[in-house]
């Protein structure tokens, strides 16, 4: 899977999108990790077409996080580049019209739909489940290789901790 840059006339309904996020709304601990490697990291969706609406996984904060319907104007505001994330091999995507019942599913159930955890279900585990059927993150697990090369790098798990938190 990759990010293409995209312009707003060339989404198609279910496409997965993603919009880069902005490193200070990320948690304290993943701010330095970021620095380090030097890379942006991306907020995704699902798009409504035909309501000009984006299906995210989103909230106030991390801890308030649940699957919302939002106005693509509100999804994109803030930002200066779209992204359609694109499929090496598009037969593992769902059919469009199962993508977007298991989006409106997961609105109508946000209540209990899991909290937030890095790995397991973040915004784009979120959007990759409801395009592919599998819920994982690209870029948490990227991250997660850079930090453990760095920790072997350093030496120690505890010293690469100190030097990646920045004590």
């Amino acid at each position: 899977m990759r990010c293409v840059k995209v312009k707003l006339g060339d989404l198609k309904h279910g496409d997965q999108i993603a919009v880069m996020g902005n490193v200070a709304n990320l948690s304290q601990l993943l701010r330095p990790l970021m620095t380090l490697i030097g890379q942006t990291y991306y907020h995704h969706g699902i798009y409504d077409k035909e309501n000009m609406a984006v299906y995210h996984f989103t909230g106030v904060d991390k801890a308030n996080a649940k699957p919302q319907k939002s106005d693509f104007t509100d999804f994109f505001a803030g930002h200066t580049q779209l992204y359609r994330v694109e499929y090496e091999d598009n037969e593992q995507c769902l059919p469009v019209h199962e993508v977007m019942k298991r989006a409106e599913d997961a609105v109508n159930r946000s209540s209990t739909w899991p909290g937030y955890h890095l790995i397991k279900n973040n915004c784009e585990s979120f959007a990759t489940y409801l395009k592919t059927g599998k819920a994982y993150s690209k870029q948490a697990l990227d991250a997660l290789v850079v930090a453990a090369m760095a920790a072997f790098e350093v030496g120690s798990f505890g010293s690469a901790a100190v030097s990646i938190g920045g004590s």
